[in-house]
C-alpha cells in the first residue's frame, strides 16, 4: 500500500461520520456493535458510538462496549507493529505491507500505528535502493570484466560492429550502468559515504577509462583522493608506533601486534614508498625477534625446561605458522615429553626433564 493509498483510507474513513451518525439511532445498535467487534471493524464501531446520547436506553451497555473496543483496537495495533516488524526482519516485506493496509482500515486513526507504517515504507524504500545498488555494482563489475571482448569485436569490425546484437546490448547497459555509477559517486559523496563512492568510482574507471575526466566526478574525486591521503598518514603513523614499540623489546605481543599489521597490509591500497620501507623494517625485526624467542626457548630445552620450551614455540605458532625451524621443535618436544612421561608411568622414580636444572 503506498502512501497515497494510506492518505485515502483516512479520508474515506472521515466519510463514516455521516453513516455513524445515522447506525447511531438503531434500536438494536448494541447487536450491531457485537456483530462489528467480530469482524475487527473497530473504527466503524467507534464512529457510532460518538453519536451515541446518553438518554438512550442501553446507553451503559454501549459505553461498556466502547472501553472494550478501545482495549482490542490497542491490542490489535500493539499485535500489529509487533508482526510486521518480525516481517521486516524476516524480509517478508509484502506479508508486512499486506498486514499493515488490513489493519490500518480497521484503525486507521491510531497514531502509533499510522507512524509504524510510515516508517516501514522509508525502511522498505531504503531496503530496495540497497538492493538496487548491490545489483548495481554485479552488473558494472560484469561490464568491466568483459569490456576487452567487446572492444576487440570492435577492432575486428570497426565499421560494422553496431551490426552485433550482442554489442548493441552491451553498449546500451554500459550507458545506463555509467549514468547509475555517476550519481552513486556524487551522492555517495555528499552524504561522506566514501567507501560507497570509491567503489561507484574505480567500476566507472573499469567500465570508462575517460571518466577520470568527467567532471560531473571532479569534487568527489578530489574528496576521495584527500582521504586516501589522511588514511595513508595515519596508517604510516600506525606502522611506526608498531615499529617503536617491537624496537624496544621483542615481548609476544609486540610480535602479535607487528603479526597482524603486517597481515593487514594487503587491505590498504596505494601504499607509497615510504609506507612500504616501513613495512619491510618491521617484517625484519619480527623475523628478528621470532628467531631470538625461538633461540632463547631452545636453550631451555637443552637445560631441560622442554615444558617452558614448549609454551614459548607454542606461542609463536600463530605469529609464525609456516615457520618450518620452529614446527620442527615443538615436534620433536612433544616426542620427548610423550616418552618422558610414559618411561615415569614404568618407573615413577624418574624425575621429570622440565624440573631438571
Amino acid at each position: 500500500m503506498t502512501l497515497h493509498r494510506f492518505f485515502l483510507i483516512v479520508a474515506l474513513s472521515l466519510s463514516l461520520g455521516n453513516c455513524a451518525y445515522l447506525h447511531s439511532f438503531d434500536a438494536n445498535l448494541a447487536e450491531k456493535i457485537d456483530q462489528w467487534i467480530e469482524e475487527e471493524k473497530y473504527h466503524k464501531a467507534l464512529k457510532t458510538l460518538e453519536h451515541v446520547k446518553d438518554n438512550k436506553a442501553d446507553y451503559a451497555l454501549l459505553m461498556q462496549k466502547r472501553e472494550q473496543i478501545i482495549k482490542l483496537a490497542e491490542k490489535l495495533e500493539q499485535k500489529t507493529i509487533s508482526r510486521t516488524n518480525q516481517l521486516v526482519r524476516n524480509n517478508e516485506w509484502h506479508k508486512a505491507a499486506q498486514l499493515y493496509e488490513k489493519n490500518l482500515e480497521k484503525i486507521p486513526e491510531h497514531e502509533k500505528l499510522r507512524q509504524s507504517y510510515a516508517d516501514f515504507l522509508e525502511k522498505r524504500q531504503a531496503y530496495l535502493k540497497d538492493l538496487e545498488l548491490r545489483l548495481l555494482i554485479k552488473k558494472s563489475a560484469w561490464l568491466g570484466n568483459n569490456t576487452v571482448l567487446y572492444d576487440k569485436i570492435k577492432k575486428a569490425i570497426p565499421g560494422n560492429y553496431q551490426s552485433v546484437s550482442g554489442v548493441r546490448d552491451y553498449e546500451h547497459d554500459r550507458e545506463q550502468a555509467l549514468q547509475a555509477l555517476i550519481e552513486c559517486i556524487r551522492t555517495s559523496s555528499s552524504a561522506n559515504r566514501l567507501d560507497l563512492a570509491k567503489t561507484c568510482l574505480s567500476l566507472a574507471q573499469r567500465i570508462d577509462r575517460d571518466i577520470q575526466y568527467d567532471p560531473r566526478v571532479a569534487s568527489a574525486r578530489k574528496k576521495i583522493n584527500q582521504e586516501k591521503a589522511a588514511s595513508l598518514r595515519q596508517y604510516k603513523q600506525k606502522t611506526t608506533d608498531i615499529l617503536s614499540n617491537l624496537r624496544q623489546g621483542y615481548s609476544l605481543d609486540n610480535l602479535q601486534r607487528s603479526h597482524d599489521h603486517l597481515k593487514a597490509s594487503s587491505d590498504f591500497p596505494s601504499l607509497d614508498k615510504e609506507a612500504m620501507g616501513l613495512l619491510d623494517e618491521l617484517d625484519r625485526h619480527l623475523k628478528a625477534g621470532i628467531e631470538q624467542r625461538m633461540e632463547s626457548a631452545r636453550r631451555l630445552y637443552s637445560n631441560g625446561k622442554i615444558e617452558h620450551a614448549l609454551q614459548i614455540w607454542e606461542s609463536l605458532q600463530t605469529i609464525a605458522p609456516d615457520n618450518q625451524k620452529l614446527n620442527g621443535y615443538i615436534d620433536r618436544a612433544h616426542r620427548v615429553l610423550k616418552k618422558l612421561r610414559q618411561l615415569q608411568e614404568k618407573e615413577p622414580g624418574i624425575p621429570s626433564l622440565q624440573n631438571q636444572n
